[in-house]
């Protein structure tokens, strides 16, 4: 996979076919994707009061594929992220509490 140019879709293709055999391996790998993402997306909405060090040590905690993804935009992450938990409502091993979050009307 072409790191430099990473489709949000093709990096989770890819790790759906590298756990084909084992569904829950892939729930596992797209999960921890996802908190990945997640988390650095938190520090990089709070930078400037977490200082570069947190940044940077949240950047590099990054897959090479996840770094394309989040140097993108706050938009490509949360397209992953999205999409992360339409693949993990899949599984029923493991919880799908953003997506369920999305659905939810607000009140």
């Amino acid at each position: 996979m072409n790191n430099s140019n990473v489709s949000v879709t093709d990096y989770l293709n890819a790790i759906k076919s590298r756990f084909k055999s084992h569904p829950s391996k892939s729930a596992k790998a797209l999960r921890a994707s996802q908190l990945r993402i997640l988390e650095y997306k938190e520090v990089l909405l709070h930078k400037n009061e977490l200082g570069s060090s947190i940044v940077s040590t949240s950047y590099t905690a990054l897959t090479a594929n996840e770094k394309c993804i989040c140097d993108i935009g706050f938009e490509s992450m949360d397209e992953a992220v999205f999409k992360i938990d339409t693949l993990l409502a899949k599984y029923q091993s493991v919880p799908s509490v953003y997506l369920k979050k999305m659905q939810t009307p607000c009140t």
